[in-house]
């Protein structure tokens, strides 16, 4: 098949317009009806959503190892995703998501620790300046004095990037494990 080589980059595109777009309506829904209520709702219709996919194409039942790692996987989820919603209601969202940035970066030092998998220098030294990017903003905002809220905000979204590389390593053994339905 012979694709237009704009085609994965409007893909990318719309994906990152598609979480944009999430993001900002649970800022709105977590500001409107608070971050455990938002949660619950998203929660329950990614739950009925893939439920009803999952046994509709009457999936097998994940084996041991694959269930495990799916438990822990929701688990950390549910936690990053309530950091990061809790962060984003306290600093303005184009800075929340620029803070949670790092996790891809925090994922690639992960996957050495856990995966033992080889991190090259050219990957080691761009990581290390898209951390520094990060660390301007963080500091820009602590230089401005803001209130305890918003340093409560920073502190939550930092948490939530963390979950979210470690959510990324499971990912990576979970593909492993599970079949793709899962």
């Amino acid at each position: 098949m012979n694709r237009h080589p704009l085609v994965p980059f409007l893909v990318a595109c719309l994906g990152v317009a598609a979480f944009s777009a999430m993001d900002a309506l649970m800022k709105g829904l977590s500001l409107e009806i608070g971050v455990y209520n938002a949660m619950l709702w998203r929660m329950s219709a990614g739950t009925l959503i893939g439920g009803a996919v999952f046994f509709g194409m009457r999936s097998p039942w994940p084996v041991r190892a694959a269930l495990r790692l799916h438990l822990l996987r929701s688990a950390i989820v549910t936690v990053m995703a309530a950091t990061f919603f809790c962060g984003i209601v306290r600093v303005p969202l184009a800075e929340g998501i620029a803070i949670t940035f790092i996790a891809p970066l925090i994922a690639l030092y992960l996957a050495r620790l856990l995966l033992q998998e080889d991190i090259g220098r050219a990957a080691i030294l761009a990581s290390l300046l898209g951390l520094a990017g990060v660390a301007v903003i963080v500091g820009g905002k602590l230089s401005l004095e803001q209130g305890a809220d918003a340093l409560a905000g920073i502190a939550s979204l930092l948490f939530s990037a963390v979950l979210y590389a470690w959510n990324l390593i499971l990912q990576r053994q979970q593909a492993q494990l599970a079949t793709p339905i899962e």
